[in-house]
């Protein structure tokens, strides 16, 4: 019986041992999982995000709503915004457009008839190289 009693004894003893581990394994803070790098945005993104605001058909059909100033300070937005590679000439067309626009708004205030209708043919025009800029990039494959 001695020795049934010690063999019961050691399985008690590795039992409590093993139970004693799966305890304090159980116990242990998880592991933190590794950061992963942000993915990088793309260039043409950033610049469509960057001019949707003035350059979107909603923002378009609005200049008749805007003042000179508020068109001056989206010829200044456009002006610092840069186009990504490949389309540095379609945003210049954006900013010549919105210059148009720009140069009729400061010319309609106290016009004649003549100088009025030449303001509205400056704001008519910028308004078409906007909608030619629009479909342009639209077409343009990122």
């Amino acid at each position: 019986m001695n020795r049934s009693g010690t063999r019961r004894n050691a399985l008690v003893g590795w039992l409590l041992f093993l139970g004693l581990c799966v305890a304090l394994g159980n116990c242990a803070p998880p592991a933190t999982p590794t950061a992963l790098p942000a993915p990088t945005p793309d260039p043409m993104d950033i610049y469509i995000q960057m001019v949707g605001r003035y350059t979107s058909l909603n923002a378009i059909l609005a200049i008749g709503d805007l003042s000179a100033e508020d068109v001056d300070r989206i010829v200044r937005a456009m002006v610092a915004i840069e186009a990504p590679p490949g389309l540095e000439a379609l945003h210049e067309q954006a900013v010549t457009g919105w210059k148009w626009v720009s140069d009729g708004k400061l010319l309609l205030p106290g016009a004649d008839g003549r100088l009025r209708a030449e303001a509205y043919f400056m704001m008519e025009w910028g308004m078409g190289l906007l909608f030619d800029y629009l479909e342009r990039l639209s077409q343009v494959e990122y």
